[in-house]
């Protein structure tokens, strides 16, 4: 998360913008689904004692979680505003377009338009919105899943639970920020990754 300061302390109206947490769209879908496969189930309902013990029992459990990035919030490498405190921001350049089309990996490099940003004049503060409502972070999109089987114990009432555990299931990168400092060289570059690569665990649980 992004958490945005005010800058100009003499234009309060021109610290008015969308709060850096802003997150336009945010979905979080959590499921637990037995598959109906083995002994008193839809499909295999007969099944011999081996059959079941391979194919049934099992259930898949998961979450996802699809979100939108937050906005973004622009600096200048040199601080010209002679203010106490007060930091720069970049000045807009009206008409010109910020965003570029494209992929995420294909906009690593240049994840906006910086030639829509320009150091501001001495003295000055910088037109650009405190949090710019156009630009945005990289999304997320995730899956979180598990296989899981179950072995009754029947002397005891109870079974035992396997389990398979895949964050990340199909592996895919949350990009970090880009570079949100005008006049650097790395501005508007992606050069971070967020998340982990897919990772596989496995577990045993007895429950009685």
């Amino acid at each position: 998360m992004r958490r945005s300061s005010e800058t100009d302390s003499y234009n309060l109206r021109a610290e008015k913008s969308l709060s850096g947490n802003d997150v336009t769209n945010r979905l979080v879908v959590s499921y637990v689904y037995d598959v109906p496969v083995g002994r008193g189930k839809t499909y295999l309902s007969h099944a011999s004692g081996m059959v079941n013990e391979v194919l049934g029992g099992w259930g898949l459990e998961g979450v996802t979680t699809l979100q939108s990035g937050f906005p973004l919030e622009f600096t200048t490498n040199l601080n010209l505003t002679n203010s106490f405190g007060g930091g720069s921001r970049p000045n807009y350049t009206p008409g010109c377009s910020k965003q570029i089309n494209g992929s995420a990996v294909s906009k690593l490099g240049g994840w906006f338009n910086t030639s829509c940003f320009t150091q501001p004049p001495a003295f000055t503060f910088g037109n650009e919105s405190r949090n710019d409502g156009h630009l945005r972070a990289p999304g997320i999109a995730n899956w979180d899943t598990a296989a899981v089987k179950r072995f009754p114990i029947k002397s005891e009432g109870g079974y035992v639970q396997f389990r398979v555990e895949a964050f990340n299931l199909f592996n895919r990168v949350q990009f970090g920020y880009p570079g949100l400092v005008q006049g650097t060289s790395n501005f508007g570059v992606i050069g971070s990754q967020y998340n982990l690569p897919r990772v596989l665990q496995f577990a045993l649980r007895v429950n009685y």
